[in-house]
């Protein structure tokens, strides 16, 4: 598993780090930086499965990101900005051809409705370590195979289509 960007309170890292604190044998890894980096840093020193990295350039987040079996995406509803946002991050990993795990709220779920290209869940420790246990290889195997769908939908060719409409 890997979360890739700002390690910021409100973007469930507190709930991945005790999640995943719970199940040694599923490993994460942190690539970012941000004001709760000194607390994945520690975690990483007292959990084997909990691994940091420091952020990398832009042009090399898809190819580490790549490495990863699943990317989380796990926003907490801090506010309603959060609550229905659609992180870019999200299409970061699927960019990387990696399935997503996102909180289930309404725009990050659309995309999992209309594409099955992961899950979602309620962020909190328990939903997600309910869910971890339930994902096996055959799921993300099929969940993968429709990644290209949803890269297809949100590329900015069909994007672009929406503005020209919203401008004319």
């Amino acid at each position: 598993y890997i979360y890739q960007g700002l390690i910021n309170h409100g973007r469930g890292i507190e709930i991945i780090l005790e999640t995943f604190k719970k199940m040694p044998s599923k490993y994460i890894v942190f690539m970012g930086f941000g004001p709760l980096q000194k607390k994945v840093i520690e975690f990483s020193r007292h959990y084997e499965n909990i691994i940091f990295k420091k952020a990398v350039k832009q042009d090399q987040i898809l190819s580490i990101t790549r490495s990863a079996d699943i990317g989380i995406s796990l926003i907490e509803n801090t506010c309603k900005s959060y609550y229905l946002s659609l992180p870019n991050k999200i299409f970061e990993y699927l960019s990387s051809d990696i399935p997503i795990i996102v909180s289930d709220f309404p725009e990050m779920s659309a995309v999992i409705n209309k594409y099955n290209c992961g899950w979602k869940v309620t962020p909190s420790v328990e939903k997600l370590k309910f869910l971890l246990n339930s994902i096996n290889k055959k799921d993300i195997v099929l969940k993968s195979k429709n990644i290209t769908k949803a890269i297809d939908a949100y590329s900015w060719e069909n994007e672009s289509l929406k503005l020209d409409i919203l401008y004319k």
